[in-house]
């Protein structure tokens, strides 16, 4: 409203806090007359979020072993316009990857944002251990932030694929293990044929053999002289022995 002979006058808008991430907005101010003829009639109001969020760019990120390292993105949304930091750690998995043997840890490590900088990297340097194993494990996790907070995902896992798959398992290499398959594998079957000619031989020894040199007794019973056993046995019909 404006007072006679007053030049200027004033609006104000009030800015609503909505505890939301997210970028800036922005909204036209227009001025409106029915009978007075208005030269630059509107503005533009350009709200700057004070929630600002830093997430980390993706919940997983894969990495071969032998001797990498994998690079890690944190994202920042809302008010980028200062410069700002955010503290990770590393979080090892139970019963999968080791700090330090298969990654080295990092503890309260500072990731910069340089002013209107939407996003930083990190690395995780990935420790190859010589064992061949099942993929490994671990967790990044985002500690703190200088302003704002943390949105999610706050936690990203790390997969470290496994290279060693022929050099050692339990202490033990692929062609050891299969050297000693294939020795158990003959060793058993030598045993086989053992206990095959060793039968044979048995039944051998119980096939009778008539001894031409032996009498020879005639009668209701009759006896034949084997070698090495006498068999007695009773005929149903007569028999004939011929020499």
């Amino acid at each position: 409203m404006f007072r006679e002979g007053q030049v200027t006058s004033y609006v104000d808008i009030d800015i609503v806090d909505d505890n939301l991430i997210e970028k800036d907005e922005d909204l036209i101010v227009r001025i409106t007359s029915g009978d007075i003829q208005v030269g630059t009639g509107e503005i533009r109001v350009i709200i700057h979020d004070n929630d600002g969020g830093y997430r980390f760019g993706s919940s997983r990120y894969e990495v071969p072993e032998p001797g990498q390292s994998v690079t890690i993105t944190i994202e920042r949304e809302g008010s980028i316009i200062e410069a700002a930091e955010a503290r990770v750690e590393t979080i090892p998995f139970k019963g999968d990857a080791l700090a330090t043997q298969d990654y080295t840890p990092i503890s309260n490590h500072i990731v910069e944002f340089e002013a209107s900088e939407a996003q930083a990297t990190f690395i995780v340097t990935i420790l190859d251990d010589e064992l061949s194993e099942n993929n490994e494990e671990f967790y990044v996790r985002i500690v703190s932030v200088t302003d704002g907070r943390v949105a999610n995902p706050d936690e990203a896992t790390v997969v470290i694929l496994d290279d060693d798959s022929g050099r050692r398992t339990s202490g033990l290499s692929v062609e050891a293990i299969v050297g000693i398959s294939v020795g158990g594998g003959v060793l058993i079957f030598i045993l086989f044929i053992t206990i095959v000619i060793g039968c044979c031989c048995v039944l051998n020894r119980r096939v009778p053999q008539i001894d031409p040199r032996a009498p020879l007794r005639y009668g209701r019973e009759t006896a034949v002289t084997y070698n090495p056993y006498d068999v007695y046995f009773t005929p149903r019909d007569p028999l004939t022995y011929r020499r």
